[in-house]
């Protein structure tokens, strides 16, 4: 095992652990990534509710007709959607008091700012799908 300088084979370890996780993150990125892509360009057509444009829209369709409407489970996943606006409209009220209490961005928890970094790139997704629907 070649170890660097001063790098025992416990740290080599850690590092090695870190490497793999930043692997398993970023391939994780990269499939939502191309999720993403595949949902907005790849066989979008109008079969959403009230003639909407849906991605793999051939798929959403077959599954629909296959599962139709379980309104249990539509009100549950609403529910679960308004607790999560909830929880992240808490953190972005906790990070604004730390804002304000502090004096400086840079004072703010680093995990507050990079879950405000994460919910801007959610809303970002979001309005690339609500602005830019295919007709």
């Amino acid at each position: 095992m070649n170890l660097l300088a001063g790098e025992t084979f416990l740290e080599r370890m850690i590092l090695m652990k870190k490497n793999g996780k930043f692997m398993v993150a970023g391939t994780g990125g990269a499939l939502f990534l191309l999720l993403i892509a595949l949902v907005r360009f790849v066989d979008v057509e109008k079969v959403g509710p009230q003639g909407t444009a849906v991605g793999l829209s051939y798929l959403n369709k077959s599954v629909f007709e296959r599962l139709g409407v379980n309104m249990l489970w539509y009100n549950i996943t609403d529910w679960l959607g308004i607790l999560a606006i909830a929880a992240a409209f808490a953190f972005a009220v906790i990070g604004f008091v730390q804002l304000i209490k502090r004096k400086s961005l840079l004072k703010v928890d680093k995990e507050i700012l990079a879950l405000g970094i994460l919910y801007i790139a959610i809303i970002g997704l979001y309005v690339l799908f609500i602005c830019n629907h295919v007709y």
